[in-house]
């Protein structure tokens, strides 16, 4: 990503830049009263590959509070297509990006890395056609680079691939909803050039709504 020329920023612009990076993190779920588990069969239809694109998206740093917006998002999925599938993997979330997030012309660049990711249907409720989405394996790279800071995002340690997300699914609007108190994304390994405005275990997440194209319908039993 390319990093316009900028004066050294504050220690305030610093911090949400860094958080910024932690917005990979991408994406929880609205979460609806479960009438179908992970243990349940589900039914997806058509299936196959699918493209989920956001027009905005803001990223927190929940530790200390601070906000960032990107100007866009986007995903690419692979969802298994019949009757009597399992929820447990049953998707592979193979790219993801974050475009233009920074705050006073300082902007973050982030690399998905270690993909593909995990995709699990964990819960449906058939009364308003929504499922729980759980994204795992998540790992992300952070830079930001006329700083020199540095940083990445994972689950338990900055090697653990295990970093997580929920989401949810809506057969009706057709779109990904992250939940924004979902998942385990912190950063790690953050560099001494990013001057202590963020720190390795600051935990992260991601507000998004991501339009799925084509249109599935996901239902259990």
């Amino acid at each position: 990503m390319a990093i316009p020329h900028v004066r050294r920023p504050s220690a305030g612009v610093l911090l949400a830049g860094a958080a910024l990076a932690t917005t990979m993190l991408v994406p929880a779920v609205v979460v609806s009263p479960a009438l179908a588990s992970a243990t349940a069969t589900w039914t997806i239809n058509p299936g196959g590959t699918i493209t989920a694109t956001a027009p905005g998206a803001t990223v927190t740093d929940t530790t200390n509070g601070n906000k960032l917006g990107c100007a866009s998002s986007s995903l690419t999925e692979t969802l298994k297509s019949g009757k009597g599938l399992s929820g447990k993997n049953a998707g592979s979330l193979t790219k993801f990006s974050l475009t233009k997030c920074g705050a006073a012309g300082i902007f973050i660049g982030i690399l998905a890395k270690h993909t593909p990711w995990h995709v699990s249907l964990t819960s449906y409720n058939s009364k308003t056609g929504v499922t729980t989405i759980a994204v795992t394996g998540i790992h992300l790279a952070v830079s930001q680079k006329a700083l020199g800071c540095t940083g990445v995002v994972d689950g338990t340690s900055a090697t653990a691939d295990n970093g997580k997300i929920t989401m949810s699914y809506s057969n009706t609007t057709h779109d990904f909803t992250t939940f924004k108190t979902e998942g385990n994304l912190h950063l790690y390994n953050v560099s001494s050039n990013c001057l202590g405005v963020v720190n390795t275990g600051d935990k992260v997440s991601l507000s998004a709504v991501y339009e799925v194209s084509p249109a599935q319908t996901i239902t259990s039993p």
